[in-house]
C-alpha cells in the first residue's frame, strides 16, 4: 500500500492542496468569484417529522425519463419512504409513490422492466423493499422483500437491472444490509418472483456497495461487481483467510460462483464505495475502480480495533482481480465516496475522480498518479471537512471537453481539467446559505428544454426536515456527457 507521501509528485501539486484546503477561505471560494449557473427552482417536499434510516444523509440520486411521453420527468427518492416524479422543466409535482416506512437511500433506475413499452422505476427502501413503479399507469409490476423489515436488514444500495441468465427477461440485482446478494428474476412464476440458481448468496456481513454489472472476462456472461463488509467474526472469510478484518470487493458470475482471483480483501476498513468498471488503462479488458468506507471502530471487536485503513482508490482488472500497476492510490481520508471514470482533457487517456471524507477531490490517471487535488467542501472552513459526496462528469458548457459536476455543503461547483490544470469555472446557489445537508448525492446532468441542466436531491437539517430537488441550468445545449449521473447513468449500468 503506497504512503501519503506518494502524494507530493510535483511543488505545484502540493500548492493546490495548501491554497485550496487551509483554514483560511481561499480566495475562489469568495462569494461570486466563479460566474453563477442559473437556478431554474427549488422543489421543497413537505416535512416529515419520521426518517427513517441509520445513516442521517442522503445518499439518493435523482433520475429522469420521458415516463409520459411529454418530456423529461425526475424521479427522485426521500428519506419519508417516498419516491416524487415531478416535472424537470418546473419541479412541479406529477405524481408520488410510497415504498414503505424506510428511507428511500438508493437512486431510482430507470428501465422498462417488464418491457411492456412504458418506463418504469426501481428502487428500494431501508426496511427492505424492492418495488418497480410505472409512473404512467401507477402500476406496480415488481415487489419483493429482503431482510426482516428493520433497519438493521433492508437495502441500502442501488439495485442494478440487467439479463444475468440470458433467459431473454431483465433481472433484478441488489446488495443488502441482510448479508445476501440477491437475483431476482421480474418474471412472475405464480406465486413469486423467483431468485435464480446460485442466488441469494450469502455474504457473511452486511453490504452497502451498489452492485454493477458487466462481462469482465468476455465469455459472453455478464458479471455482479460490488463491495461489502467482514466483521473478522470468527469462522468469517477475512478471519480465517487473513487473520483480519475490513472489507472485500468481489465478481461473482452469473450462476453465483466467485470468479476466479477475487474478492479483494481490504484491510480495516468496510467496503461502501460502489465499483466504476471501466477499462481504465486502455489494454481492452474491463477494471474496476473502487474507494472503500467510513466505519468507526465502535463495530469491531467492541470497540477495540481501530478501523485506521481505507485512506486508499483501488483498481483491478475485471477478469482475474490483480492490482493495476500503480494502485491503490493513497489519499488523506477515507475513501466513502464512488470514484468517476472518465477522459477529462480528450487527451484520448481516462482520468480517475474520488473525493475524500475529508472533502478533498483527488484526479488520479491510470497509472495512478494523483495529477490534481483541491477542496470541494465549501463551507468556508475549508478542509479537512467531512464530506461523503460523489461527482458526475459531463460537457455542461459544450466546449467539447468534459467537466467536473460536484456538490458540497451549500452549493454546487463545476471544475474543468487540462492536463493536470484543475479550475473552478462555474457556481450554482441555492439561494440562502446552510439551509441544506450537505450533498451526498450524485448530481444528474441531463437536457431540459434543450439546454444542460444539473439537478441535486438533498434534504433540510433536523427539526422540521424536508426534502428538496434543486436545479440549475446552462444557457447551452449539453455537449457529450461521459459520467453524468450516479453508477454512470439512469438505468444505474455502472460502467462506462
Amino acid at each position: 500500500m503506497r504512503r501519503l507521501a506518494s502524494l507530493a509528485l510535483t511543488a505545484g501539486a502540493v500548492a493546490i492542496a495548501t491554497a485550496a484546503c487551509g483554514p483560511v477561505l481561499p480566495p475562489q471560494y469568495v462569494p461570486g468569484s466563479a460566474p453563477g449557473i442559473a437556478k431554474i427552482y427549488n422543489a421543497r417536499t413537505p416535512n416529515f417529522a419520521a426518517f427513517h434510516s441509520i445513516t442521517n444523509e442522503h445518499f439518493a440520486s435523482p433520475a429522469v425519463g420521458d415516463f409520459y411521453g411529454d418530456g423529461p420527468v425526475v424521479a427522485a427518492g426521500y428519506s419519508d419512504g417516498w419516491v416524487r416524479f415531478t416535472n424537470a422543466a418546473t419541479g412541479a409535482l406529477r405524481w408520488s409513490f410510497y415504498t414503505g416506512a424506510g428511507a428511500v437511500q438508493s437512486s431510482p433506475v430507470v428501465v422498462d422492466l417488464n418491457k411492456d413499452g412504458n418506463l418504469d422505476v426501481v428502487v428500494t427502501n431501508t426496511l427492505g423493499d424492492v418495488w418497480a413503479v410505472t409512473p404512467k399507469t401507477h402500476a406496480t409490476p415488481f415487489h419483493v422483500r429482503i431482510g426482516n423489515g428493520t433497519n438493521n436488514n433492508g437495502a441500502f444500495a442501488t439495485p442494478a437491472v440487467a439479463d444475468i441468465n440470458g433467459d431473454g427477461v431483465l433481472d433484478v440485482v441488489e446488495t443488502g444490509w441482510d448479508q445476501y446478494l440477491h437475483v431476482w428474476s421480474s418474471r412472475w412464476n405464480g406465486t413469486r418472483f423467483p431468485e435464480l440458481p446460485g442466488f441469494p448468496l450469502h455474504l457473511q456481513d452486511t453490504s452497502w456497495s451498489s452492485p454493477a454489472v458487466a462481462d469482465v472476462d468476455k465469455d459472453g456472461k455478464p458479471e455482479i461487481i460490488f463491495g461489502y463488509d467482514c466483521d473478522g467474526a470468527p469462522g468469517q472469510y477475512c478471519r480465517t483467510r487473513f487473520n483480519s478484518y475490513g472489507g472485500f470487493v468481489t465478481v461473482i458470475r452469473n450462476n453465483g460462483a466467485i470468479q476466479p482471483g477475487w474478492p479483494r480483501f481490504v484491510s480495516h476498513q468496510v467496503v461502501w464505495s460502489t465499483p466504476a468498471v471501466a477499462d481504465l488503462n486502455g489494454d481492452g479488458w474491463l477494471d474496476v475502480v473502487v474507494g472503500t468506507g467510513n466505519m468507526n471502530a465502535t463495530m469491531y471487536d467492541g470497540g477495540k480495533q481501530p478501523m485506521d485503513g481505507g485512506h486508499v482508490v483501488n483498481a483491478y482488472t475485471g477478469r482475474n482481480g490483480a492490482a493495476l500497476p500503480g494502485w491503490p492510490v493513497a489519499i488523506s481520508a477515507n475513501a466513502t465516496g464512488s470514484p468517476v471514470v472518465a477522459d477529462l482533457d480528450a487527451d484520448g487517456h481516462k482520468e480517475v475522480i474520488e473525493i475524500g471524507e475529508d472533502g478533498r477531490m483527488y484526479i488520479m490517471n491510470s497509472a495512478g498518479q494523483v495529477t490534481a487535488l483541491t477542496c470541494v467542501a465549501d463551507n468556508f472552513n475549508g478542509c479537512p471537512h467531512w464530506l461523503h459526496t460523489t461527482p458526475s462528469v459531463a460537457d455542461v458548457n459544450n466546449d467539447g471537453r468534459q467537466e467536473i459536476v460536484v456538490g458540497g455543503e451549500q452549493w454546487l461547483d463545476v471544475y474543468s481539467y487540462n492536463r493536470g490544470a484543475l479550475k473552478l469555472v462555474n457556481r450554482g446557489w441555492p439561494g440562502n446559505t446552510y439551509v441544506y445537508n450537505a450533498f451526498a448525492a450524485a448530481p444528474l446532468v441531463t437536457s431540459v428544454n434543450g439546454k444542460a441542466t444539473v439537478i441535486v436531491s438533498t434534504d433540510t437539517p433536523t427539526g422540521g426536515r424536508a426534502g428538496a430537488l434543486l436545479a440549475w441550468q446552462y444557457p447551452n445545449p449539453l455537449g457529450g456527457a461521459a459520467w453524468p449521473a450516479f453508477k454512470h447513468d439512469v438505468t444505474r449500468s455502472g460502467r462506462g
